[in-house]
């Protein structure tokens, strides 16, 4: 028989009253769990530093105490280890949306395009709802089953050109604080005698943008099936890729270590040069949020469109949110 989180919770206090509940700022050890009351003065934020040794894990607190603040008096129990690594609990599973822009601008004319106001509008909504935007190495983490997410994280990904994204999204995502994904077309680095500002894309990876992998070889790949293709297309995708790799290594002293497909379904051949290039993660595009078990070389991502309103972005991000899976 499995428990519910909230039983283990009644458990744990039940106990911590049995036991003497405490009037001081000193706690209880139950197990992998500590029982506090909370003092005057204390908010979730200083109880996290506290017991978690860090301030921003204070989301632990609030979720498996099901609360948005504390008062003095409360009792609250406090899980040392992150519990539900992965999402995974007795209810079912979490699923962590991947958002994708593709296009930006600041002409109303580009209908296709995502204008730079409407990013803005959404950016501001992912913060007014408590979204808690992720980087890729704390997705990657959930997907290895070593950490637990707050239950509405998000991931952000751009597969503009890089002055688009420079110019348009880089300055709200500092606004907000947001971390996020720009792919760069490896094509374009590999056979332009005009490469990218390395200074930019430095500046940018420093400050929270992975700057990552897409190729528009791979995308024609995708299209093709097992008769189509052929060796020197699949040399050619490998050699771009490895000499891709290499100018980024040099330029921005990085590996690249995520890919993303360019609207196409991968093929058996595409996830064969993934794997050939170890890459950690492959991102296809279907409107789905992902698991921790996703299949690593199609995770899930969803384009957010021009046309979007806001009704329809936060429609998007409930779509992607799946926790029904019910434990007989």
């Amino acid at each position: 028989m499995i428990l519910g989180r909230s039983f283990v919770v009644f458990i744990l206090v039940a106990l911590f009253c049995i036991s003497g509940c405490v009037t001081t700022s000193s706690s209880k050890d139950l197990n992998g769990y500590t029982a506090i009351m909370v003092q005057p003065g204390e908010t979730l934020q200083s109880l996290a530093a506290t017991h978690l040794k860090d301030p921003s894990k204070d989301w632990i607190i609030s979720e498996f105490n099901d609360i948005t603040a504390v008062s003095p008096g409360q009792k609250l129990i406090i899980p040392l280890s992150e519990p539900e690594k992965g999402g995974l609990t007795a209810k079912g599973y979490q699923t962590v949306p991947v958002i994708a822009y593709q296009k930006l601008t600041t002409n109303r004319l580009d209908k296709g395009a995502v204008l730079k106001e409407s990013l803005e509008d959404q950016m501001k909504f992912l913060k007014e709802n408590s979204f808690n935007v992720i980087t890729i190495d704390q997705f990657a983490a959930f997907l290895d089953f070593k950490i637990r997410l707050p239950k509405k994280s998000v991931l952000i990904t751009f597969e503009d050109d890089w002055k688009n994204v420079y110019d348009i999204a880089y300055p709200i995502l500092k606004k907000y604080g947001y971390p996020a994904v720009l792919f760069i077309d490896v094509d374009d680095i590999a056979d332009s005698n005009a490469p990218p500002s390395w200074d930019i894309l430095s500046e940018m990876s420093k400050s929270g943008i992975s700057i990552e992998c897409q190729s528009k070889s791979i995308a024609k790949m995708g299209k093709l099936d097992k008769k189509e293709l052929s060796r020197s297309l699949f040399d050619t995708v490998n050699e771009s890729i490895s000499s891709s790799k290499l100018v980024m290594r040099n330029e921005l002293k990085k590996e690249l270590r995520y890919l993303a497909y360019p609207l196409s379904e991968p093929n058996i051949l595409v996830s064969e040069i993934v794997r050939r290039h170890d890459f950690q993660g492959a991102f296809a595009v279907k409107q789905e949020g992902n698991p921790f078990f996703v299949q690593r070389d199609r995770i899930n991502r969803s384009v957010i469109a021009g046309n979007f309103t806001l009704s329809m972005f936060e429609r998007s991000l409930s779509l992607f949110r799946r926790e029904v899976l019910e434990w007989k």
